[in-house]
């Protein structure tokens, strides 16, 4: 299981620049390195904690997907007529999508939360996919402190 952090560098009001990364086994992973306001990403995640800890995705789920890749293929399923499931869509991904933490900013679609018994963070696109369990628990007490 890694251990999620967000490494702060140059300090100031409004933006700071950041890695997010996973430290699993010795190797450290990065996800993203950027400028954020960091007080706004970190309130979010905050904000979002229960969410985080405790909504199971309601996409259809196949064994071994990561989170990022069941909401892509949701996303390539999606019937725009279909209100009830364009708005699970939404809601799940405005409290599991990093991107909505980071607003302003090119983030890229990154996912945390539930999956199973685990937690995770993840990403999934055409060029790109990668999926790392957490430590939750660590996480979240790290913010806090």
């Amino acid at each position: 299981m890694g251990k999620l952090i967000i490494k702060r560098y140059n300090e100031s009001e409004d933006a700071q620049f950041i890695d997010l990364s996973v430290v699993e086994g010795g190797a450290k992973h990065s996800l993203f390195v950027g400028r954020v306001n960091i007080k706004e990403f970190t309130g979010w995640l905050l904000e979002h904690e229960k969410e985080i800890r405790e909504d199971e995705i309601p996409f259809d789920k196949a064994q071994g997907n990561s989170l990022a890749e069941i909401i892509y293929d949701a996303y390539n399923k999606l019937d725009a007529d279909d209100d009830e499931f364009v708005d699970k869509m939404y809601d799940y991904r405005s409290g599991h999508c990093l991107r909505f933490a980071a607003r302003g900013t090119d983030f890229p679609e990154i996912y945390i939360g539930k999956a199973g018994e685990s937690y995770e963070v993840s990403k999934f696109s055409f060029k790109e996919n990668w999926r790392y369990l957490i430590d939750i628990d660590d996480f979240f007490r790290s913010l806090k402190y």
